[in-house]
C-alpha cells in the first residue's frame, strides 16, 4: 500500500523527509560517486576550515564574556595569596601547586625563608624562592659571572700578598 495518493514524480521536491530542505548539504558520509577520494578528502577538509573558521569568533568571545563575569562574581579566589582572582578553577588548581602559595598557605615568609637560608646561593648571597629557581640560578649566566669575578678578584688579591 502506497504511503500517498499521488505518484512520488509528481512531487516537486523528492526528499519526502521532515527536516527543512535548505539545511541539506553535501552528505560527507555518502560522497558523490563522480568525484575522487582526494577530492572528496580535500573538500571535507575545506568545510572543516570553514566550519572552526566561523566557530573560532563566538568561542573567544564566549570564553572572554565567561571569564570577566567569573572573575567580577570573583568565583575563584586564593585568599592565603591576597585574594588573587582566577578566571576557570583550573587556573586556580594551578596557581595552588606553586611553591610560592604553598609557602604562604603555610605561613612561610621571605623574612622566615632567609632566616632559614633555604635555596640559598652562597656565591651570589642570593635567595631562591624554591628549589627549582636555584638550579635556574645555579645554571644561569649572572650566576656564572658572579663565581668568574670572585675568582678573579681571589687570584688578584693572592697575587698582590705573594
Amino acid at each position: 500500500m502506497p504511503l500517498s495518493r499521488w505518484a512520488l514524480s509528481s512531487y516537486t521536491y523528492e526528499g519526502l523527509c521532515t527536516h527543512f530542505s535548505v539545511n541539506e548539504g553535501y552528505k560527507w558520509d555518502r560522497p558523490d560517486p563522480s568525484l575522487s577520494r582526494e577530492e572528496v578528502n580535500a573538500a571535507y577538509a575545506e568545510h572543516l576550515e570553514a566550519k572552526a573558521a566561523a566557530y573560532r569568533p563566538a568561542k573567544a568571545a564566549n570564553t572572554k564574556r565567561y571569564g570577566d563575569s567569573v572573575v567580577a562574581e570573583q568565583r575563584f579566589v586564593c585568599k592565603p595569596c591576597g585574594g588573587l582572582t582566577f578566571r576557570s578553577r583550573a587556573k586556580q588548581l594551578e596557581h595552588e601547586k606553586r611553591q610560592i602559595h604553598k609557602d604562604k598557605a603555610a605561613g612561610i615568609t621571605k623574612e622566615r625563608r632567609r632566616m632559614t637560608k633555604n635555596f640559598w646561593c652562597h656565591e651570589c648571597n642570593w635567595q631562591a624562592s624554591c628549589s627549582k629557581r636555584l638550579v635556574i640560578h645555579l645554571n644561569g649566566v649572572r650566576h656564572a659571572a658572579h663565581v668568574r669575578d670572585k675568582a678573579a678578584a681571589a687570584a688578584k688579591a693572592a697575587k698582590e700578598a705573594s
